[in-house]
């Protein structure tokens, strides 16, 4: 075992930078190119699974072109996301995972913004005030809410197929999201049942803020940054209300970013961020139960350049370096709190969010296409 050891060893500290003796075998030398080999890709191992390997980087696989795409989605089989133009009707799309095809499965019927999926059925959200659904089984979509949203455009929809939650914000218009120039603009947080049985309650009134909901079974999780300026100071934190009465609690006072919360693994999970003028500057994970008590044990701390695209599902969170031309993907998985880099060799947009499964982080890519690239 020792005598091996030391061949291996030997061996790879002779190799030439980017060149591996990845299967330990001295008598073919340094047989892997880590620039360009697609199974060993910067490091022995890393596959790229269908993917090509340049300059140590899996490249990424286009799935999809000429595309607008927001609020990707995935299943077992399937890749999902809103299509088209600002400000416009679009239409509900898929692609198989393996490629192939781009399907229309509905028109919107007005300028969607949330696309959300619960077990065979997708909901989406009407920027001028509603929510449409679709059963992945067949059939025509469907509208099943609709609300007045007067001067307001609605976004960040949560949904867990019974009730809904929406912000609705003061705008000059829909391509100007949520800002009136020289205001102080006010978004309000919704709840109602989306078979219109219970009124709508407003749960929040913030000012230049944009909170994200989260909704399980029976609860709804929203964040409420810092800002300074504003007065936002009694209201910063994470917030949790009960679905079946609405009522809320203000559970936490961390500096939580509106724009980073997952659900997993019995917790909730999201970033304190530093202020968005700097750079590079520490930021952190931090953890609480479904009750809202704080992990004190939960603290993970990374370098991040604000301002920041942060973006979440289920089992991770995901960000990308606004600063970094690359737009480098990271990855925070929940579960087993390992964090991952990758960099898919292109631009990568982050318009339409990104998700992942076990072999893929899937993305709008440049900003047009619908691509994966291994993980």
């Amino acid at each position: 075992m020792v005598e091996v050891g030391c061949a291996f060893t030997t061996s790879f500290d002779t190799c030439e930078t980017g060149r591996s003796d990845c299967n330990g075998d001295s008598s073919d030398g340094c047989e892997i190119d880590l620039q360009y080999d697609s199974h060993n890709c910067g490091s022995c191992g890393r596959d790229c699974r269908g993917g090509q390997c340049y300059l140590g980087l899996c490249q990424s696989i286009i799935l999809a072109q000429g595309m607008s795409p927001r609020s990707i989605l995935i299943d077992d089989a399937t890749v999902y996301w809103l299509d088209g133009p600002p400000c416009a009707s679009g239409t509900v799309m898929s692609v198989p995972k393996t490629g192939g095809t781009a399907t229309v499965l509905a028109q919107t019927n007005g300028y969607p913004d949330s696309l959300v999926r619960i077990d065979r059925q997708l909901f989406w959200l009407i920027h001028e005030g509603a929510i449409d659904s679709l059963s992945l089984d067949g059939g025509a979509s469907t509208r099943l809410l609709s609300f007045p949203v007067a001067g307001q455009g609605a976004y960040n929809l949560a949904t867990n197929g019974t009730y809904a939650a929406w912000v609705a914000c003061e705008e000059a218009g829909c391509d100007i999201a949520c800002y009136v120039p020289g205001a102080l603009n006010q978004e309000n947080l919704t709840l109602q049942r989306l078979d219109g049985t219970m009124p709508p309650s407003v749960l929040g009134m913030y000012h230049d803020t944009f909170p994200q909901a989260l909704m399980n079974e029976t609860r709804l999780y929203w964040a409420v940054p810092a800002q300074s300026g504003f007065p936002l100071d009694g209201k910063r934190g994470l917030w949790i209300a009960a679905l079946d009465t609405g009522e809320t609690k203000h559970t936490l006072t961390e500096n939580v970013d509106e724009r980073g919360l997952a659900i997993a693994d019995g917790r909730i999970v999201w970033a304190d961020l530093p202020d968005r003028g700097g750079y590079s500057l520490p930021c952190s994970l931090h953890s609480a139960d479904l009750l809202g008590n704080l992990d004190p044990n939960f603290d993970v701390r990374f370098k991040c350049t604000p301002p920041f695209a942060l973006l979440s599902d289920a089992e991770g969170l995901y960000w990308f370096g606004e600063l970094d031309p690359s737009r480098t993907p990271y990855a925070f998985d929940l579960p087993s709190g390992s964090r991952d880099v990758r960099n898919d060799g292109v631009t990568a947009a982050g318009e339409g969010g990104i998700v992942r499964d076990q072999e893929y982080f899937y993305f709008s890519s440049t900003g047009s296409d619908i691509a994966k690239v291994a993980r």
